[in-house]
């Protein structure tokens, strides 16, 4: 029995800047992401494992391809609906936490 796949990225691309200060910091990555499957993301410094993860997390979007979401197009959302799905789809830790020292735990979740 084949694994769903849940997550599917199509021909992705990330520029920062134009002209001469471009930055591309992902060029046409295809990925599949298969229910049930664990995956790393591993690369040095700047490779764009940072930025992939944001993509992911859709907190940004790509500036060509598609990312699908049991294959919906998630790039074609409204923020609304993006912010739902970022809410119930999508689990994220932060490298840095951002915590509001004066807050207790259920404050800092709470924000």
């Amino acid at each position: 029995m084949e694994n769903k796949t849940v997550i599917k990225l199509e021909n992705i691309s990330k520029i920062y800047g134009e002209g001469r200060n471009q930055i591309v910091a992902l060029k046409q990555i295809d990925l599949d992401i298969d229910e049930g499957k664990i995956i790393t993301i591993m690369g040095p410094s700047g490779s764009g494992k940072s930025t992939l993860l944001n993509i992911l997390g859709a907190m940004d979007s790509p500036t060509e391809g598609k990312v699908l979401v049991d294959g919906v197009d998630i790039g074609g959302m409204k923020e609304k609906k993006l912010s739902g799905y970022r809410k119930n789809t999508i689990g994220f830790i932060f490298q840095d936490f951002y915590l509001i020292p004066n807050l207790d735990v259920l404050g800092n979740v709470l924000i």
